[in-house]
């Protein structure tokens, strides 16, 4: 349930801090006898919100976030806000963190001394925009980011980073720049060329080192409010927040979600919570991705909680109790995926289920509005999917992926603001692999030092635009070898902090990929050429002709290299904007977008030795004991096994469905979920 530290700011809970010597934990003493009264052998998690009480926010005016017009209150109504005008205090301010994290430290005192305490697992923390710890100004043209503690902040991690003035100075191009007079970039530096695919980072490092700065801000302040909950629970509870929602947030600097590294390094913290995604959620078309690097979260030993804001088809009637704006409830029920009936609200929990199971991770359903579960079918069939997962406990749940996705935060902020290209790499991509029929790995480029490579046949770069010696060095040693496919899309290492080198680029990539010198954007499309090589073939045999955003979104980069196949070009043009060539222990593939069909990289696993187990567009998930199949449209479907199966059950009621088989065939409605275990 939702509660408070301080003071909520989306008015879920009442305000506990109500004066400096004078706190109320009436609310949440019922909150907490409620749900006892209804589960008196629960278990209990709360959503506590570290924000900031009104009085504190008048006693310590020069603690708050400034603004790019020197103002401290935002002129655009902040999205998800209560619609109140009002300041906001800078995270990285050290009197805000100690004032809010002794705020959080007498909450759990008070638990720890009440009559109920032993009945607390740990604490999810909330803050800042929709309680899922974004920057309040994430999305607007109006700049946050000037006031004095995040000033002084930002000067302290570039003495950090950089550790001398003459590598100051030579990153940012600067011969007067210092540690002690180093500013925020300006709101026009920040916002850039309207039309640019890249900042040029020899004359606008500033701004990309303060966006990487500005995303490592949001894990450091949680980890700090980690450490006081760690501290105070003597290391008995479990501790974690939301965050992790890179591709999610089309990798937008601004929002503050780019720093997944920074919270895995965290010792405080033990998982990440995250909702799912609001965006295609319906039957048949849609599905559950990865909203960030998730095996990331794992290789650093901490656990992904997805919490599942799931509606159903009470949906309508619920927000019909709850909205007041009726044009704003239906969008909301069609980005919410409202369903019809119980029967297709029961085939979204399934694929949600089946997601979870097989992407390791721990699933909770979350009641977003209050009523969605209200009917008896449903509880019902809450009911038989945590039998499900309580029997999953048996079974082998890791990954056997033979498709390994590779991402990179720091890249996101060398591209211009609000990039649309960035935007299209990241997020519609993510729907196109999980309908490959086959299961995918992510990992972040960092985390390539502590996996093992042994089993993968196909890695996919989406975003590495900026690669360190370090991780350059890291994809040489795991990747390129063991006849390994890889497909590099758009600006691979073009960069190394501050240099841009073609020569990098063709190093990691051996393909003579040339960025064009005219920053013109062009819509970044493939059309396949002819050719009669197995892999155009497949293709064309799966009906694909021209590929890729139709819209102008970036600057046109293609293949220039004599010793290359060309596998497409941007159409009307000769420009080759998909190309392979075999480099002996491992073949390179070139795409100038990752954002194509699933069909597409069906294929090209298939190519790649990848086993496909569905050759359909269906929502797919697997791993070591649970295929889970989604269908999009109605029909019959076939699932491939990777190995001859003992036994196939449909693994919510256990039924045995095949004994000593490779396959199994069914008929399904669109959306039906199937979730099957193997052995």
């Amino acid at each position: 349930f939702s509660a408070n530290s301080g003071k909520s700011d989306y008015t879920q809970s009442q305000p506990t801090w109500i004066a400096l010597n004078k706190w109320d934990y009436s609310e949440f003493d019922e909150r907490v006898r409620r749900v006892l009264e209804a589960a008196p052998q629960g278990m209990i998690f709360p959503r506590v919100y570290i924000g900031t009480p009104d009085w504190w926010l008048r006693q310590n005016p020069d603690e708050m976030e400034v603004l790019d017009d020197g103002s401290t209150m935002p002129g655009a109504a902040l999205y998800a806000m209560p619609g109140e005008n009002r300041v906001y205090p800078s995270i990285v301010s050290q009197k805000w963190r100690e004032d809010m994290g002794y705020g959080l430290q007498h909450l759990i005192e008070h638990i720890q001394s009440s009559n109920y305490a032993g009945h607390f697992l740990g604490y999810v923390l909330s803050g800042l925009k929709t309680e899922e710890w974004y920057h309040w100004g994430s999305g607007l043209k109006q700049m946050f980011g000037y006031g004095k503690p995040t000033v002084a902040a930002f000067r302290e991690w570039l003495r950090n980073k950089y550790g001398t003035l003459e590598k100051l100075r030579f990153a940012w191009n600067n011969p007067q720049v210092d540690f002690e007079t180093a500013g925020v970039p300006s709101r026009e530096e920040r916002l850039g060329q309207t039309k640019i695919t890249f900042r040029n980072p020899s004359l606008y490092m500033n701004v990309i080192d303060f966006y990487v700065f500005w995303n490592e801000l949001i894990p450091q302040t949680i980890d700090y409010f980690a450490g006081v909950a760690k501290k105070a629970t003597k290391g008995t509870k479990v501790i974690g927040a939301y965050y992790a929602y890179m591709y999610e947030f089309e990798g937008r600097p601004d929002f503050g979600h780019n720093a997944l590294g920074t919270y895995n390094s965290s010792r405080n913290l033990d998982f990440v919570a995250v909702t799912a995604s609001y965006g295609d959620r319906l039957l048949g078309t849609g599905g559950d991705y990865q909203r960030a690097p998730v095996l990331s979260v794992a290789l650093h030993g901490k656990l992904w909680y997805h919490d599942n804001d799931v509606v159903s088809h009470l949906a309508r009637k619920v927000m019909e109790r709850t909205y007041q704006d009726k044009k704003q409830m239906e969008i909301d029920l069609g980005r919410l995926a409202a369903t019809k009936n119980a029967t297709e609200s029961i085939r979204m929990y399934r694929r949600g289920a089946g997601f979870a199971l097989c992407t390791g991770m721990y699933e909770a359903f979350f009641d977003l509005h209050g009523g969605y579960f209200d009917a008896p079918e449903l509880m019902e069939e809450i009911a038989k999917l945590n039998r499900m997962w309580d029997r999953a406990k048996r079974y082998d749940r890791s990954s056997n992926s033979e498709i390994l996705i590779v991402s990179d935060e720091n890249s996101c902020s060398y591209c211009g603001f609000d990039s649309e290209m960035l935007s299209q790499s990241l997020l519609p991509t993510q729907w196109q692999l999980i309908k490959i029929g086959a299961p995918v790995d992510h990992i972040l480029v960092d985390d390539l030092k502590l996996i093992k490579m042994d089993r993968y046949k196909l890695v996919v770069f989406l975003n590495t635009y900026n690669l360190t010696d370090v991780q350059r060095d890291l994809v040489e040693k795991k990747i390129k070898k063991n006849g390994r496919s890889v497909l590099w899309c758009y600006a691979p290492g073009l960069f190394n902090g501050n240099q841009p080198s073609l020569e990098m680029l063709h190093r990691l990539t051996g393909l003579r990929i040339v960025p064009s010198s005219d920053e013109t954007f062009i819509a970044p499309q493939i059309e396949l050429v002819e050719s009669k090589g197995p892999l155009s073939v497949a293709w064309r045999n799966a009906g694909l002709k021209t590929m890729g955003p139709e819209r102008p979104i970036c600057k046109k980069i293609s293949v220039e290299d004599s010793e290359a196949v060309t596998l497409g070009t941007l159409p009307g043009a000769a420009s080759v904007t998909l190309a392979m060539r075999n480099l002996g222990s491992w073949i390179s593939f070139y795409a100038i977008t990752p954002t194509l069909p699933a069909a597409f990289y069906r294929e090209l696993a298939r190519q790649a030795g990848v086993h496909v187990y569905n050759d359909r567009d269906d929502t797919f998930y697997a791993n070591k004991s649970y295929v889970v199949l989604s269908a999009n449209g109605e029909g019959t479907r076939v699932i491939q096994f990777p190995r001859p199966c003992e036994e196939v059950r449909e693994a919510v009621t256990e039924q045995r469905l095949a004994t000593q088989t490779r396959s199994y065939s069914c008929e399904l409605e669109n959306g039906e979920t199937q979730i099957l275990r193997w052995s």
